[in-house]
This record gives structure tokens, C-alpha cells and sequence, in this order.
């Protein structure tokens, strides 16, 4: 009986560990919307460039402008939205990334130990015990990025809905990873456009 005891703890211990491990990974997004705009009319967007005006020596979109551009494509894409002109445009998108320096301060336990102190005080003898903890502070500095997305009405020129996407960044990535990060980020921002 202890056996099977011990055994159900330790898969409880191992599914745990899992799910924690899953919430971990998951992409950090948020969104907000205007609620009378209905989204389910939208049939097909334009994509506002990142510089729309040309002029000589201006330099391309960003190979992470492109990835992100892709991305936003495929997410329309398998909604079955297509790109036209901004004229034509039920919706315009527009995005833009942000970086912000970041402090991570944690306090760990690091267990505890058995104090004593003895003295006479006025002739008596004073003893205490008490726990003493131990703790360490970890401070870490590192840069996360933040992506936003904007879905703008053309007849209004007024944002009606913003996703956010938010990631520590590493600057170890390889382009793979790079690549995972920007469409994982990507769809799961845009899972959050109502009834789109």
C-alpha cells in the first residue's frame, strides 16, 4: 500500500513538473479591443509597411521585420483573409517592437538552522532558541523585447484592437529558434482577435 502510495506521489510530482514546464514556455500575450467593432466582417487587410516612403540609401526591412511580416501573413492567411491595397483594405496592420531593460530581484530559502544563546542577566539565566533562516537574493539584469500589433479601421484611422507578445530575449538564438519565437509569439497574439 506505501508503494502505490509513494508511486501516485511521484507521478503527481512528474505531471506537475510537466505542466509547470509548459506554462513556462508559453508565449506571454495580451490584448485589447474595441467591443463594438465588428471583427468578423473583416475579409481581407493591407499591411502598412515599416517605412512607407522610399528615398534613396534608406535601408530594407529587418531580417525580424520580415519574419514578423511572414508570420502576420500566414496568421491572415489561415483565416483565409487576403492582402489587397490599402484602398480596397477592410483592415490595416501595423506593427512595431520595443525593448525594455528589465531587473529580476528572487529571494531563495536556503534552509534554516538552530540558534542558541546563553547568558546570566541579574542572576538568572536567559536561553533562547530560534530558527535562523538563511536566505539568498539572485538580481538579474537582462532586455525583454515586446512586440505589438495593430489592427486599424481605414475609414476611421482609429486602432481596434492591440495584441501584445513579450519575450525575454537571448541573444544566443539561432535563426531557427529566431524563427519559432516570431511565428509561436505571432499566432498566439493573434488567436486573441475576436471572432476573426
Amino acid at each position: 500500500m506505501s508503494n502505490l502510495f509513494s508511486l501516485t506521489a511521484k507521478l503527481g510530482l512528474v505531471i506537475s513538473a510537466l505542466a509547470f514546464i509548459g506554462c513556462a514556455s508559453a508565449p506571454k500575450v495580451d490584448a485589447d479591443y474595441n467591443e463594438s467593432y465588428n471583427f468578423s466582417s473583416i475579409k481581407n487587410y493591407y499591411m502598412i509597411p515599416d517605412k512607407e516612403a522610399d528615398y534613396l540609401g534608406q535601408p530594407g526591412s529587418s531580417l525580424t521585420d520580415q519574419r514578423i511580416e511572414n508570420a502576420i501573413s500566414f496568421e491572415m492567411d489561415k483565416r483565409n483573409l487576403a492582402p489587397v491595397t490599402r484602398e480596397q483594405a477592410d483592415i490595416l496592420i501595423s506593427f512595431h517592437i520595443t525593448s525594455k531593460d528589465k531587473t529580476r530581484v528572487r529571494n531563495y530559502n536556503t534552509g534554516y538552522s538552530y540558534g542558541s544563546y546563553g547568558g546570566y542577566r541579574r542572576s538568572s539565566m536567559s536561553m533562547s532558541y530560534g530558527n535562523n533562516y538563511g536566505n539568498d537574493i539572485s538580481v538579474q539584469q537582462y532586455v525583454e523585447g515586446q512586440l505589438l500589433i495593430d489592427l486599424v479601421d481605414p475609414k476611421t484611422n482609429n486602432v481596434v484592437w492591440r495584441g501584445t507578445a513579450s519575450k525575454k530575449i537571448d541573444n544566443n538564438w539561432t535563426n531557427d529558434e529566431r524563427i519559432d519565437i516570431i511565428n509561436s509569439h505571432v499566432a498566439a497574439t493573434m488567436a486573441l482577435i475576436p471572432g476573426l
